[in-house]
């Protein structure tokens, strides 16, 4: 979800096992840091993964 500037949220969309997140990604490919705040219905496991990371992933796809 995102939050305006008078702290109303706005829900972007659900992400579900298996899934990724557009936002980040496209944060990603921007080198931008992420304005958008995830929270959880149900216990949930994260997976963080370093841009360094990232960037090694996609070299080895192309």
């Amino acid at each position: 979800m995102m939050e305006d500037k008078e702290g109303d949220e706005l829900l972007l969309y659900y992400v579900e096992w298996g899934d990724t997140c557009a936002v980040t990604l496209n944060c990603w490919t921007e080198r931008s840091k992420s304005k958008v705040k995830a929270v959880t219905e149900q216990g949930t496991e994260l997976l963080m993964i370093p841009v360094s990371m990232m960037d090694l992933w996609m070299a080895m796809c192309r």
